[in-house]
């Protein structure tokens, strides 16, 4: 599979083949208990809907809990509250694809800052850095 473009920080993509989880990893998942929560932009189409199937499937092989599923509806104000919401009550990780870049960007940096890991779907609010605010 050919894979072109570079990230939004110029990183390269690797490809789906080299995307595997060790029976050492699952392992390490099992033993911590981790919860996750995954806020979308939307759930009402069929890709969102696939990225969600992929995401709670291969959680639950890993014992991993998705505690939280949450449709923004494409509003950043929601994405703002969910955020907020997810801060509070503290999973290990949150899965995001962002709804407007500017507008839920210190939302998304406040996640970081409550020691949660983020990991971003298809695009990264502005000013955010890999490593710092999210995993790379």
């Amino acid at each position: 599979m050919t894979i072109s473009g570079l990230g939004p920080h110029g990183e390269r993509a690797a490809p789906p083949e080299r995307v595997t989880l060790l029976p050492e990893d699952r392992a390490a998942v099992q033993a911590r208990s981790i919860r996750v929560a995954v806020v979308m932009h939307t759930l009402e189409s069929d890709w969102a809907s696939q990225q969600l199937s992929g995401m709670v499937g291969t959680f639950g092989e890993c014992g991993a809990a998705v505690t939280h599923v949450i449709d923004c509806a494409f509003s950043p104000k929601a994405q703002v509250a969910a955020l907020d919401l997810l801060i509070a009550e503290k999973p290990d990780a949150v899965i995001s694809l962002p709804v407007a870049n500017q507008e839920v960007a210190l939302a998304h940096a406040r996640l970081a800052d409550a020691g949660i890991k983020l990991v971003l779907l298809d695009n990264v609010p502005t000013g955010l850095l890999p490593g710092l605010h999210y995993g790379t």
